[in-house]
């Protein structure tokens, strides 16, 4: 008699487990605004799909709408996330993200832990999709109200680079001279705000630069200077590009070479400028810059070479054009 109870019950616990229900993915409509950053549908089903959440596409399929508008505040980006549920107003979410795939794997969690909580089935679609707006919190408990807070990330960023420029220079002798060097920097960037300071400290030096003074006479001019620069501000910053406006400082050393038939002469001198400067910096990846830079200012050391027919002196307003390529971290 105990063995046949224990088999009754044994029966019963089967019948419960094998007849309890399988929650189905949650159908889910997705609208992007017309001006959003990340856009990229097939993308952000992925990760629907690692949420137990399913994209739909048919207008007149039921599902849960929801809207999404991911905009540019400098080097993050700041996404909105609205669900409706059948409520008066939709319930929103702001969260913030280095990329667009880190703001889809958000988004995804974010409706996961909210459409957890309702009902298997979705409310009827609406006859036209929902315009994107600026909705107040919802008076009621919304489900993305109660689901976790996606945390957001500081403010401030500290970025370091490396990289290396090629250059034009002029001041170095009577015609321009090419030169080549390498730099290292460190940023402190804020979102929203252009107060983004940037030092950045190099080497440079400038190929050397030949004249023939007469006949029989050749002088050759060349260039070695250590380089700080400091950039406070970043206009017009988004994600990939921003102009930024510096000041430099320049010490090197000098040195005139001036050769004839018979004899050679080397001389050398101070180097010092300063110079205003502006910078165009695109980001063509996530960890690659690209530059394109220029600066003039006045000459602080002023040296001048005259022997066998060649002089020179270095001219009150000095400068550079160039490009830089490099790579920042984070």
């Amino acid at each position: 008699m105990k063995f046949e109870a224990l088999l009754t019950l044994l029966g019963m616990l089967g019948v419960l487990t094998f007849s309890s229900p399988v929650r189905a993915a949650s159908p889910v409509r997705v609208h992007f605004a017309p001006n959003s950053v990340c856009n990229d549908e097939a993308a952000f089903s992925e990760h629907l799909r690692a949420r137990d959440l399913e994209a739909v596409q048919a207008p007149d399929a039921p599902a849960y709408e929801v809207e999404i508008d991911v905009r540019s505040t400098g080097l993050e980006l700041e996404g909105r996330l609205a669900l409706t549920t059948g409520e008066e107003a939709p319930a929103t979410r702001t969260v913030a993200a280095a990329t667009c795939d880190e703001m889809w794997s958000t988004f995804a969690l974010t409706l996961g832990l909210a459409l957890a909580q309702l009902p298997d089935a979705p409310p009827p679609s609406p006859p036209a999709p929902p315009l994107l707006l600026p909705a107040p919190a919802p008076a009621s408990p919304s489900p993305l109200a109660s689901a976790a807070r996606v945390p957001v990330r500081p403010s401030w960023k500290v970025i370091f680079g490396f990289g290396a420029s090629s250059r034009v220079q002029w001041g170095v002798g009577p015609d321009f001279a090419p030169a080549l060097g390498g730099f290292g920097q460190i940023e402190v960037a804020r979102e929203g705000t252009m107060v983004a300071p940037r030092v950045r400290l190099g080497a440079y030096s400038a190929l050397p630069a030949s004249e023939q003074a007469r006949e029989g006479v050749r002088a050759e001019y060349g260039l070695q200077w250590g380089e700080l620069e400091v950039c406070p501000f970043r206009l017009f910053a988004s994600v990939s590009a921003a102009l930024r406006t510096c000041a430099r400082m320049q010490v090197g050393r000098m040195q005139v070479e001036i050769a004839n038939a018979w004899r050679g002469r080397s001389m050398d001198a101070l180097w010092a400028a300063a110079e205003l400067a502006l910078s165009a910096e695109v980001r063509p990846v996530r960890f690659l810059f690209l530059e394109l830079q220029g600066g003039v200012g006045p000459a602080l050391a002023r040296p001048s070479f005259s022997e066998d027919g060649a002089s020179f002196s270095v001219p009150e307003i000095v400068g550079q054009v160039g490009i830089s390529a490099g790579v920042h971290f984070p």
